[in-house]
């Protein structure tokens, strides 16, 4: 292809990414809570001098670079940044595939992939992340080792579980014919820079920083999620498609896979072992589709070797149709899930959705006009109150002094409406709420991710406690209408 076609190319690439990122950027931090826990943590580091975790074990360099953005404005800016590192993700893995025949169609399924599009603008360290990964594969490649396990110690600092990079990064050098000793050397740079970063956090927790935390889903149940996590990388519809693609051609991958490792190709195997590895942390605790983000660019540069540009073709379709277009499996309603197969808007298209119901939802939470005494329960964490003048901070004790703090989800991003005396609490336990219903108090419960909260962390039904549902996020959604209560 010639250069001027190329450059249109990149000019079509970089518009279609643009159509899909710019007008949600505009709309919130995204549709996760800890992108706004990051952003509290950043804030108060500016306001107090303390740097105080969102959670264990932390994403301290992350919510360093989250307070600078602090300084500057909101969520415009905070996703405009993030927006910045994808571009560095994506020019990271140009670099890697440009050698690639029909390179720019493996960089146009990279750049297009729904999830990454998702994360592309949310607050989040999992696409800085990625990009400090790919630029150290890209310096370690051109053989600037220092310079590769540097940029490895920053998104060790950014999200710990990185450092598992450091073992195919290792693997890749000692195949590159270097010394284990300086293998270890510049091991140990990355690892000590990284936890430099993670230093105040260990001296206020210790070990327990590094505990992997209790599921609320156990034994089977965690086998359905963990596989409709899996599902949602890539969509119901492409992770069908890939797995055939895959069935098909299992003798070749096979084959490239023993000769590449018998031949000792570095590349080959770093790119393999980053997808084992990084698949099996997300086995382990499997509770964001996301956790598998730094395997999507390592198994793209393999599928290049496994599969034919027909199918590779075919495979870009799938996956890219993910952002406009999928299979809902998830049936029934927030904490009564079933299988269910049913037509839905992709991801990408979600997402802006979502961004917007959940931003009319926060302006609308004063719709509920209620004299008596209410607790609503809302499983947003603090999202709901974050930045939100309808709302005010309040203390569980200003709902009931009994109340016992250990049956508070998140007691610390309690709130209140400031028109009246509604609180709304991300969970409480069941001897809480029958504590309120005792004292008089009306109790609700959002639609969404409060029932799923309720029963796999507090393990009740609220329902079956006779608790009223709030409808949100669609055409029924309370705020639509005043709701004067019981």
């Amino acid at each position: 292809m010639n250069f001027s076609r190329k450059i249109w190319v990149f000019a079509g690439l970089a518009l279609a990414v643009c159509l899909m990122t710019v007008p949600r950027l505009l709309i919130n931090y995204g549709m996760d809570g800890d992108a706004i826990r990051g952003m509290l943590a950043g804030r108060n580091l500016v306001s107090t001098g303390m740097y105080i975790p969102s959670r264990l074990p932390g994403n301290p360099t992350f919510e360093y670079f989250l307070a600078v953005v602090s300084f500057i404005d909101g969520h415009v800016v905070a996703n405009v940044l993030i927006l910045a590192f994808y571009g560095l993700c994506i020019a990271a893995f140009r670099v890697l595939s440009k050698d690639y025949e029909h390179d720019l169609l493996l960089l146009a399924l990279f750049a297009l992939t729904p999830i990454l599009l998702v994360n592309a603008v949310a607050a989040k360290d999992y696409v800085p992340g990625l990009a400090l990964l790919l630029w150290s594969y890209v310096c370690a490649r051109k053989g600037q080792y220092l310079s590769g396990y540097l940029l490895l110690g920053l998104a060790i600092g950014f999200r710990l579980p990185n450092v598992l990079f450091a073992i195919p990064l290792g693997f890749f050098l000692y195949l590159r014919k270097r010394t284990v000793p300086e293998i270890l050397f510049l091991s140990g740079i990355s690892v000590l820079m990284g936890g430099l970063a993670y230093a105040p956090i260990y001296l206020e927790s210790g070990t327990s920083m590094l505990e992997i935390p209790g599921h609320s889903y156990q034994g089977i149940s965690y086998l359905f999620f963990t596989g409709y996590r899996l599902l949602m990388v890539f969509g119901p519809v492409a992770t069908a498609g890939i797995c055939v693609l895959l069935a098909m051609n299992s003798r070749k991958i096979g084959r490239v896979t023993r000769e590449s490792f018998l031949s000792g190709d570095p590349e080959y195997c770093l790119e393999f072992t980053s997808v084992i590895g990084f698949f099996l942390l997300f086995l382990r605790h499997s509770d964001k589709s996301e956790y598998l983000i730094p395997v999507i660019p390592f198994f793209y540069l393999l599928v290049w070797r496994w599969l034919n540009y027909k199918e590779v073709v075919c495979l870009s379709i799938l996956v890219v149709s993910f952002a406009f277009v999928s299979l809902e499996l998830k049936g029934g309603e927030s904490g009564r899930r079933a299988v269910g197969f049913k037509p839905e808007w992709g991801i990408v298209v979600k997402d802006f959705q979502d961004r917007r119901e959940l931003e009319a939802l926060r302006d609308g939470v004063d719709m509920f006009d209620h004299s008596r005494k209410t607790v609503i329960l809302h499983g947003y964490g603090p999202v709901l109150g974050f930045d939100n003048n309808k709302l005010a901070r309040a203390d569980y004790r200003e709902i009931d002094p009994a109340l016992d703090a250990e049956g508070i989800t998140e007691s610390n991003y309690i709130h209140r409406l400031r028109t009246g005396p509604v609180f709304f609490v991300s969970g409480l336990s069941e001897k809480n709420v029958r504590l309120l219903q005792q004292k008089g108090f009306a109790v609700y419960f959002f639609s969404e991710s409060a029932p799923s909260l309720c029963m796999y962390v507090h393990r009740y039904d609220p329902a079956a406690l006779g608790l009223p549902r709030l409808d949100i996020l669609n055409e029924h959604a309370f705020y639509r209408k005043k709701v004067r209560g019981l």
